[in-house]
């Protein structure tokens, strides 16, 4: 909780935004977590949770915790339905236009916001035809 405390201040000021907070339900979700990628997973986790929430309160809904347990092979081969990459593809293009708006549509600083390297932003922006 005190990692989460400090993630929260530091996008707040970084970004110049509102702090969020965490409601009962996510906090639980994070502490239950195991972390393999130690802090900096948690930072990415909070900081996309930052951008996609629509509140000032961050839901357990807003987590992208990545799930342990292993996909069951009916389920990927199911005609229709979206590959990994495919939904990776389309969060990510939701991720780079909500870090847009929050910037004012500032590219260089949408880019830091993301932590997508510059050059490959501005890649994404030409592949997803956003600008």
């Amino acid at each position: 909780p005190p990692l989460i405390d400090h993630f929260l201040t530091l996008f707040a000021s970084r970004y110049g935004r509102d702090r969020k907070s965490v409601d009962r339900a996510a906090l639980r979700s994070l502490v239950a977590y195991a972390w393999p990628g130690n802090v900096r997973q948690l930072e990415h986790v909070l900081l996309n949770a930052w951008l996609m929430s629509d509140g000032d309160e961050i839901g357990d809904e807003d987590l992208a915790l990545p799930d342990a347990r292993p996909v069951d092979a009916a389920a990927r081969a199911t005609p229709g339905a979206p590959t990994t990459r495919e939904v990776f593809r389309g969060s990510e293009k939701d991720r780079i236009v909500a870090a847009l708006a929050a910037c004012n549509w500032n590219r260089v600083a949408a880019a830091k916001m993301t932590g997508i390297p510059r050059r490959t932003f501005y890649r994404r922006l030409k592949d997803f035809g956003i600008l």
